[in-house]
């Protein structure tokens, strides 16, 4: 009796197994596709979607409102056979990212795909988890096409609105005292970081000293004044370079929720020049923001008439919204010569 349902089992299998085979649209040797639209699984708030096509996979950032960003433009490699799991690793292609403020900045990325989904790892705010995508009958693909779509928005470079210095010997020892002033076109993007670079020769061209000078950050459509000074080693230069670098891609943030303030939120009052021969200015400065700060930088820009010579500086720890506190700031060297001089506060 065991023998017998045993042979019926097998020949039911067998069965199915004709009528599988006998399934005139059934093509096993057909390789996997991928191709097509994805959006995160259980997808709740803000999420994760994209497509891929025969060469390249797209993957977004949708917010709640609708907008969207760039996160992921990279290669798409076919799978050469029909199996259900399949890896590659995605070039990042920078073309399309390095201008998008929320994409990925990692060279390659991993995409695996097994049992219908596709997944990957993802980062923000220093955070790293794993995405998961499903297939969906939503077109992801026009948002590569839409005109104005923000992972396509050109950021403008940091401007050099002036520049000047001031060589000073003192006791053997040389001094370049610079100021510049810096402006950010971008009208909702602050940038981190600025950079500026001093180098200094002498009259046949020879490299003296290098300065560079990294300030904390500029506002979306602010402009602010910095001065300071550095030593020379060896001889008087005769020229100096003032230049600012072109800030990375990952250095341009939205305005729009950075503790990145506005110079004119930081007030400066009741100043007070001393001294002749070593010069001394106090005053006060009130941090008029809604955000507490470390560190505030009070610096005096030099000027002969309207164009500006150098400057120097000093520091102000812990000044809260809303605070005021007092500074002073010494003429450390030998004093330049300048008409006038104005007091200036950024966020440090």
């Amino acid at each position: 009796m065991k023998k017998s349902i045993i042979i019926c089992i097998a020949v039911v299998f067998c069965l199915i197994l004709c009528a599988c085979s006998s399934d005139p649209n059934a093509d096993v040797s057909k390789p996997l596709d991928l191709t097509g639209n994805w959006e995160e699984a259980g997808k709740v708030g803000a999420y994760q979607a994209g497509f891929i096509n025969d060469t390249t996979i797209e993957i977004y950032w949708i917010m709640e409102d609708g907008t969207y960003a760039l996160y992921w433009s990279g290669t798409y490699e076919k799978p050469n056979s029909a199996e259900d799991t399949y890896t590659w690793e995605s070039i990042n292609d920078k073309s399309r990212t390095s201008r998008a403020l929320m994409a990925s900045s990692a060279d390659t990325k991993v995409f695996s795909y097994a049992k219908g989904k596709l997944s990957y790892e993802a980062s923000a705010m220093g955070v790293t988890t794993t995405i998961t995508l499903v297939p969906t009958e939503f077109d992801y693909s026009s948002l590569g096409t839409i005109a104005g779509s923000n992972e396509t928005q050109v950021f403008q470079d940091l401007q050099l609105v002036d520049s000047g210095y001031a060589i000073v010997s003192h006791r053997d020892s040389n001094y370049v005292y610079y100021a510049v002033e810096i402006s950010n076109p971008n009208p909702d993007t602050a940038v981190e970081f600025p950079t500026i670079e001093i180098t200094a020769r002498n009259d046949d061209g020879a490299i003296l000293g290098v300065e560079t000078q990294v300030l904390p950050g500029i506002a979306a459509g602010d402009s602010f004044l910095y001065g300071a000074y550095f030593f020379v080693e060896d001889e008087l230069p005769t020229n100096v370079e003032i230049s600012i670098a072109r800030p990375d891609d990952y250095d341009y943030i939205p305005q729009a929720g950075a503790d990145i303030i506005h110079s004119s939120d930081l007030a400066i009052s009741n100043v007070s020049e001393f001294g002749e021969s070593n010069k001394r200015y106090t005053g006060e400065v009130t941090n008029n923001s809604s955000i507490d700060l470390d560190s505030v930088c009070v610096c005096v820009i030099y000027k002969n008439g309207d164009e500006i010579i150098g400057g120097d500086a000093t520091f102000v720890d812990s000044v809260n919204s809303g605070e005021t506190k007092a500074f002073e700031i010494s003429l450390r060297n030998s004093p330049i010569d300048y008409d006038s001089y104005e007091i200036v506060a950024l966020q440090w």
